[in-house]
């Protein structure tokens, strides 16, 4: 089996450099990074400048390592070194770290030097304008000052890694400085994408690392249920390495083609094990994580109906202000009950007004209703009040009636409204859509998980045909017989192909999609069937109360009360009598309801403006709960995050696959090219599930 010396990995650097330089180790600790030990031999922390720095060796290979250490921004010297980098002056801190390397390569011979943030942008400056021979490997480094950078220059002996959610270094990008970041630079997939939910990643997709002794990963849903699991963020375990060489596939690859050997395929189905399937098996579980959750979300969409039901009730409710209108949107029966009150009222005003009458009827007022004829009568007034009450009555039923249907008929649909696909009607459509897309995606990553354990083995088999055609040569010459076998070509593989699928086009969008059509169907309807209601119920309170001041004013334009204070004979007859007491609290009596009667409409008045005035608030707070509704915002962003960690580990695994095909391809064996037609199938396949599982992670 061929075995591949080389010097400490660059995963090994990154690690270092973004993990283990914040933790301060000092000299004699043994520090395990990969599998591989490391031993601190010198340490430097108490720099004026405020450089942190230390020297390690690795116990295997034996080279040594200056680890120069980030931004600590507790440290004031740290800070400023950080706002002199990006200006055209001198950075003592910069000084300071050629010193000790100089110190270090004079004591020990240093082979690289590594660094994050600022230590990254200390290690370039030793290896980028002090000493090019000294590999460099930095992980998000800082800018250098300008003047110390030649951008026309390669750097060959520089590798920056760039996180792919690193806002920092992509500020830097945007910007067009990264020309001041000397070298090679690589992105890699690893990381969280930033305001990701409960978690703030900045720090992290910074520095590729948590600085969390229990493990390098965020956890969905740590107390557990649908969809719990981690996503592991570790920067040097998304650094892309050549299965033969070790060495990253990065900026072309490896450009040392491969001797394809029987040791040389063993090397290759052993590393297809560790660095294909395991990868893979990653993908699923986080494939199969997001898929529980959407699987739970589709069982709870009676509950999100009834939710949604609910808050629009309380909304209504809540924004109308008055306990009478409390179940306005189901039965109404506060408010009818309101009403039953108002026709006793209008009962009491009769019988009181009745009662007045017969008073002003009495021997005293007939004489004067003779000499004035006047007639007070009320009771056609109160006809029209209780006729008027009666079309309030009745379009309160409608108003309830077009509440109910709103409730139970139109938003039922907000789920489902605006979306059809073809034949299909969806009831659910986001998460339908999104549960029929993702068991393509489960199918078609199971597909290709077993194409690759075929793969494995035929690589297997294929290495041991080469190595049986070697030895019957070998044989063959030995012996001085003719040399008449051939290579054995490898067995055709099952093809295999993946399923498409017509589902999600429109991304992640699909939720804000479904939200504005949802949106819209449920502001036309109220429109339509609640606003003209509510605006007719408002003119009939209104009419309610004109017929009441009328009733008032008759009542208090009493002809005997008004003629016993102005007229002669009516004074005459209020000396010899209590007839005036008498009528005055008659009066009283009458108006003791008008006025009673009067408030109470004016209340449900207000309401009804408030309602008429504040439904297209009351739509505008509503939408949170159709969006919530329509997938569960905080469980939809975990099936995000959880199709981003699977698409990172597929775009790796597609590099892996473009270099093995690459090395396959410049053997000319009739075997090996069997090999390279399922290895590009399978490198086919791959780009096509990415795509699938992409679309889950696009808006």
């Amino acid at each position: 089996m061929v075995s591949y010396k080389m010097n400490s990995s660059d995963t090994d650097l990154v690690e270092l450099a973004g993990y283990r330089a914040y933790l301060k180790h000092e000299a004699d600790d043994i520090i395990e990074v990969n599998g591989n030990e490391y031993e601190v031999v010198n340490d430097n922390y108490n720099n004026p400048t405020g450089l942190d720095a230390f020297t390690v060796q690795n116990l295997d290979t034996f080279d040594f390592t200056v680890v120069f250490v980030g931004t600590d921004v507790k440290q004031l010297e740290d800070v400023k070194t950080d706002i002199f980098l990006l200006s055209d002056t001198n950075v003592p801190q910069l000084e300071a770290a050629k010193l000790y390397y100089e110190e270090m390569d004079k004591k020990y011979g240093v082979d690289s030097v590594t660094g994050n943030s600022l230590g990254g942008a200390l290690a370039n400056r030793i290896g980028g304008v002090e000493y090019p021979e000294v590999r460099t490997v930095t992980y998000n480094p800082a800018l250098l000052p300008k003047h110390q950078v030649e951008s026309d220059k390669d750097y060959p002996n520089i590798t920056n890694y760039f996180g792919e959610y690193d806002i920092l270094t992509g500020s830097l990008i945007s910007l067009g400085l990264d020309d001041r970041i000397p070298g090679a630079k690589h992105e890699i997939h690893n990381g969280i994408p930033s305001g990701a939910g409960p978690f703030s990643t900045i720090a992290s997709n910074h520095t590729g690392y948590l600085r969390d002794t229990n493990g390098q990963y965020y956890e969905i849903r740590p107390e557990g249920g649908p969809g719990s699991g981690k996503i592991f963020i570790d920067a040097d375990e998304h650094i892309v390495t050549s299965i033969w060489t070790g060495k990253p596939l990065y900026g072309g690859g490896d450009h040392h083609p491969i001797d394809i050997t029987p040791e040389a395929l063993e090397v290759l189905a052993n590393g297809l094990e560790n660095a294909v399937i395991g990868r893979l098996a990653k993908v699923k579980q986080y494939l199969g994580n997001a898929m529980e959750i959407i699987i739970a979300e589709r069982a709870k969409r009676k509950k999100r109906i009834t939710t949604m039901q609910e808050a629009f009730d309380d909304l209504v409710v809540e924004e109308i202000g008055d306990a009478v209108f409390e179940d306005i949107t189901w039965m109404g029966n506060m408010l009818k009950s309101e009403l039953r009150y108002w026709h006793s009222v209008l009962n009491q005003i009769e019988q009181k007004a009745q009662y007045l009458n017969i008073l002003l009827n009495s021997p005293p007022v007939e004489v004067l209703e003779f000499l004035t004829k006047r007639d007070i009568n009320v009771s056609s007034l109160v006809a029209e009040a209780r006729r008027q009450l009666n079309n309030i009555e009745n379009n309160i039923d409608e108003l309830t009636e077009q509440f109910r249907y709103i409730i139970t008929e139109i938003i039922p649909q907000l789920l489902h409204a605006g979306f059809q696909a073809g034949a299909e009607q969806w009831y659910d459509t986001v998460v339908e859509k999104m549960n029929a897309h993702f068991e393509i995606v489960e199918i078609n990553t199971e597909r290709l998980h077993q194409q690759i354990n075929r793969f494995k083995r035929q690589v297997h088999e294929t290495g041991n045909q080469f190595a049986a055609t070697d030895l019957s040569i070998a044989e063959a010459i030995t012996r001085k017989q003719d040399i008449t076998s051939n290579p054995s070509i490898a067995p055709l593989s099952e093809r295999t192909t993946l399923e498409t699928s017509p589902y999600l086009k429109s991304r992640m969008l699909i939720k804000e999609i479904q939200l504005d059509a949802s949106f819209q169907l449920l502001k036309v309807n109220v429109n339509s069937l609640i606003i003209p209601v509510v605006h007719l119920l408002h003119q009939l309170t209104l009419t309610i109360e004109h017929t009441l001041e009328s009733i008032s004013a008759a009542v208090k334009m009493a002809p005997p009360h008004l003629y016993f204070t102005v007229s002669l004979p009516g004074k005459f007859i209020a000396a010899f009598s209590n007839f005036d007491e008498k009528v005055h609290g008659a009066v009283n009596n009458v108006m003791e309801p008008v006025d009673t009667l009067a408030s109470r409409v004016e209340g449900i008045r207000d309401g009804l403006q408030r309602l008429q005035l504040r439904l297209p608030a009351i739509l505008d707070r509503f939408r949170p709960y159709i969006e919530h509704a329509i997938f569960d915002n905080y469980r939809y962003h975990e099936v995000y995050l959880y199709n981003h960690a699977a698409l990172a580990l597929l775009k790796e695994t597609d590099i892996l696959f473009n270099d093995i095909n690459t090395q396959l391809a410049n053997e000319k064996a009739k075997a090996i090219d069997e090999l390279l037609l399922n290895g590009e199938e399978i490198d086919k396949n791959y780009k096509l599930l990415s795509e699938q599982v992409e679309l889950g992670t696009l808006y």
